[in-house]
């Protein structure tokens, strides 16, 4: 038997007579929602005489809402069946009772501009796929991603994407939400990013990973390329400049005396470290570079802080360090490798003597204590050379008296013979 449905309208019905026995009562409010796809639930949610029921167009199957009211429409419209099933054109001559006002039913899915939606949650590119995308912040907290990332660790939230990455560029720039549980995607890769086990570390270690920094910006639902994070031409690993930072962290020159690591820490702001090593477990410090090495150097006349979270570069190695798990360890073990001190023998890190003044005053030390022990050496030996010469003096002399005397008593015996 072919059972007839018949829908109520909202001109001529009273809802509150039809739920009278129904703890949650219906309302039209509901229907003016809109679900994960971006359509209106009215377009497909039919309210029945029946009461606390409702009717689904494309799943043709009935919704009781009577116990939990608005979320048992809203937990319908994510279930699977109702996914599968794509919005249809109901047909004209049909068995049931449900008006033709619904005839516009066959749309593409919505695509929600970039203006309107800050967090850029939808792109075209991604709809290829086949790959749907959630709207904006305030339909998805009425759709709860509690429901969505049911058999999700860590659940997604939308303060994620207000943080920024190393660039200083916003996450919601690239970063969008999948409908699928525990998923979310990066524009500029055009890849998946699974956050279920890691949750916000995982999609920090994207922006991170070479893959995201060698692609680039591409095209997307981003307008212009500046709100995308990284540049095309990547040449030189980017160091800090010390125009804008002069903490001596950043030319490609060596400004590295000590006043050049040891500066004012007010312009130290302007660069936040902590921003570019959130994801680092030891994070840079300014006062690593105010130590020195073995042959007595400061660590500011060669080592360099780059942007890229949790590496150094050393001018003299032309080589990146990677301290994010040593520390500052990890900086002074680089400067008494092997090859860090052969290469330093061959290269000079300096265009003059002055920029290295320890190493000048350690030679100038040297030379005056090589001259001071020749000196004390001459003296000595010019000493001595004076009592050999007194001793031979005072020989000469007793043997000249000794002949004197000599002679002098030959004389006086000539005389008195």
């Amino acid at each position: 038997m072919s059972v007839t449905l018949t829908v109520v309208n909202r001109e001529n019905v009273n809802l509150e007579e039809i739920d009278k026995s129904v703890k949650n009562r219906f309302k039209w409010a509901w229907l003016e929602e809109k679900d994960c796809r971006g359509h209106l639930f009215s377009s497909y949610i039919q309210k029945l005489e029946e009461p606390g029921v409702a009717w689904c167009i494309l799943c043709k199957d009935k919704i009781k809402y009577g116990a939990a009211g608005r979320k048992c429409i809203k937990s319908h419209a994510v279930s699977k069946k109702h996914q599968s099933l794509k919005p249809t054109q109901p047909t004209a001559k049909s068995s049931s009772c449900l008006p033709a006002a619904f005839e516009n039913m066959k749309q593409k899915p919505a695509v929600i501009d970039q203006e309107q939606n800050t967090y850029g949650l939808a792109s075209d590119a991604l709809q290829t796929q086949g790959s749907t995308y959630f709207q904006e912040p305030s339909i998805i907290e009425d759709m709860s991603l509690k429901e969505i990332d049911k058999s999700v660790k860590n659940k997604f939230n939308w303060e994620w994407l207000e943080e920024k990455d190393c660039m200083g560029h916003f996450l919601s720039s690239y970063i969008r939400k999948l409908e699928e549980p525990g998923v979310a995607w990066c524009i500029i890769c055009k890849e998946k990013i699974k956050y279920g086990t890691a949750g916000r570390i995982s999609i920090l270690k994207h922006t991170i990973s070479k893959k995201h920094r060698s692609t680039g910006p591409t095209q997307s639902t981003v307008k212009s390329s500046s709100s995308l994070p990284f540049q095309n031409v990547r040449q030189e690993p980017a160091v800090i400049d010390q125009e804008q930072n002069t903490n001596g962290l950043a030319s490609d020159t060596l400004q590295t005396q000590c006043s050049t690591s040891c500066q004012e820490s007010s312009n130290r702001e302007t660069i936040h470290l902590k921003e570019i090593d959130k994801s680092v477990k030891n994070r840079f410090k300014w006062e690593w570079l105010k130590e020195k090495d073995g042959a007595g150097q400061f660590l500011s006349s060669y080592i360099r802080k780059l942007k890229e979270p949790g590496v150094a570069w050393c001018l003299i190695c032309k080589e990146k360090l990677k301290y994010g798990s040593g520390g500052k360890k990890s900086i002074t073990r680089h400067a008494l490798s092997k090859k860090h001190q052969s290469s330093k023998t061959t290269r000079s890190t300096a265009k003059s003597s002055s920029s290295l003044p320890a190493a000048s005053q350690n030679t100038i030390c040297k030379r005056k204590k090589s001259t001071a022990r020749v000196g004390k050496n001459l003296l000595k030996v010019t000493l001595y050379l004076q009592k050999i010469n007194v001793q031979e003096q005072h020989v000469q002399l007793s043997s000249l008296q000794a002949a004197y005397q000599q002679r002098l008593i030959k004389l006086i015996r000539n005389r008195q013979l």
